[in-house]
C-alpha cells in the first residue's frame, strides 16, 4: 500500500537533522521513517535487557553493513553517528524501562556530534511528549522538528478503500471502527475480504485478536490508574458526554473526575472536549479515536460475554 497524505512529514524527515515523531500505535510511524529514509532501525522493546537489545541491534546492522561487537546502546549509536549513518530509534520511551541513563548518553552524543542525523519515535503519547518537550528531560531542545503524526482523515481513507476495490459504504464501515489508522487498511488488503467480515473476524470471533491488542495499548499508556480511566472511557462510549452524566453513571462526585478527564484530554489525547452550541453551553466529551470508542462500546462493555466465548456480532447494534 502506497503512502497517502504524508508528503509533508516525508519532506520534514528528509530535510531536518533531528526529528521526533509522536503518534499512537498503528498510525504508521515506523513505516513512514523507513520508506522516507531507508535507515537501520534500532527498536527498543520494553521487555528485554540492554545486553539482548544490543545483540538485536548488531544483528540488524550487520544485515546492511559492518559493525564491530559493542557492549552498550550508547556505543552502538555513537558508532553509527561517526560512520555518518542515520540513527533511527524506534519506541524511544521504552528506554525508561531498560536503561534510563541512555537518555543522558543520547543527550551528550547529540551535543558532541552536531551534524548527526537522528530520528526517534514514541507511541505512548504522554510519556513521549515529556521526553522531547518537557524542559526537565535531558532531550529537551535537542530536536529540530517534533511531528505529531495524526490519523488519516476520512477523505484519505475513502481513497484508500476505493483503491482496494470497495465503495463508499465499505469506507464508512471501516472508518467507524478503525478511523484513520493505516495498519488496519493494509491488513484488509492482505486478507481481501468484505470489511464487515473483516471486523467480525477481528472483534467477534475467537480468539478475539483486537481485545488484547487495544487493552494492552491502553493499559501501557494509562499506567496504574487505568481502571479509573477505563471507567470514564466506557461511560463516554455509552453516551455520557458531560461531566455530570459521567459522574452520575459512575456514582462518584464530579470533582473527583476532573483531573482524570483533564489528563485524558491534554496528556493522553484520548478524549476531546467541545462546548455545546445548545444546552447552556456545557462541555461535552467524546473519545478522539474511533478504534478506542468501538472497543469500549462493543468489547469492554461485553467483557463477560467475551470471557464465556459468547460475544456475537449483531448487525443491528453495529449499524446503530
Amino acid at each position: 500500500m502506497r503512502f497517502y497524505d504524508r508528503e509533508r512529514e516525508i519532506d520534514l524527515l528528509r530535510k531536518a537533522k533531528r526529528v521526533a515523531i509522536i503518534g499512537r500505535r498503528r498510525v504508521g510511524k515506523t513505516r513512514l521513517v523507513e520508506e522516507a529514509l531507508n535507515p537501520i532501525t534500532l527498536f527498543i522493546p520494553a521487555e528485554k535487557r540492554e545486553a539482548l537489545i544490543c545483540d538485536d541491534w548488531i544483528r540488524e546492522i550487520r544485515e546492511r553493513r559492518y559493525i564491530p561487537t559493542l557492549g552498550s546502546m550508547r556505543e552502538i549509536v555513537e558508532f553509527l553517528i561517526r560512520e555518518g549513518e542515520t540513527v533511527f530509534i524506534d519506541e524511544l520511551q521504552n528506554v525508561l524501562k531498560v536503561n534510563p541513563a541512555f537518555l543522558y548518553d543520547l543527550q551528550r552524543l547529540l551535543d558532541k556530534y552536531r551534524e548527526a542525523k537522528l530520528v526517534v519515535t514514541g507511541s505512548l503519547i504522554a510519556m513521549s511528549k515529556r521526553l522531547v518537550e518537557d524542559y526537565s528531560s535531558p532531550l529537551y531542545g535537542r530536536f529540530d522538528v517534533v511531528i505529531k503524526l495524526r490519523e488519516l482523515d476520512f477523505k484519505t481513507v475513502l481513497r484508500i478503500v476505493k483503491d482496494l476495490g470497495y465503495g463508499i459504504e465499505e469506507a464508512v464501515v471501516m472508518w467507524s471502527v478503525f478511523g484513520g489508522l493505516p495498519k488496519y487498511y493494509e491488513t484488509l488488503e492482505r486478507f481481501s475480504m468484505e470489511p464487515e467480515e473483516f471486523i467480525r473476524m477481528l472483534f467477534f470471533e475467537e480468539p478475539y485478536p483486537m481485545f488484547p491488542e487495544v487493552m494492552l495499548m491502553l493499559k501501557e499508556e494509562l499506567g496504574k490508574e487505568y481502571r479509573t480511566y477505563f471507567s470514564i472511557l466506557q461511560a463516554i462510549s455509552e453516551g455520557k458526554k458531560t461531566l455530570g452524566e459521567i459522574s452520575a453513571y459512575l456514582s462518584v462526585r464530579s470533582t473527583s473526575l476532573t483531573k482524570y478527564l483533564r489528563a485524558l484530554e491534554r496528556d493522553y489525547e484520548l478524549v476531546v472536549k467541545r462546548k455545546d452550541a445548545f444546552g447552556r453551553g456545557r462541555y461535552r466529551y467524546r473519545i478522539s479515536q474511533n478504534l478506542v470508542d468501538f472497543w469500549f462500546r462493543f468489547l469492554w462493555r461485553n467483557y463477560s460475554k467475551l470471557e464465556r466465548g459468547e460475544l456475537a456480532f449483531s448487525k443491528n447494534d453495529f449499524n446503530t
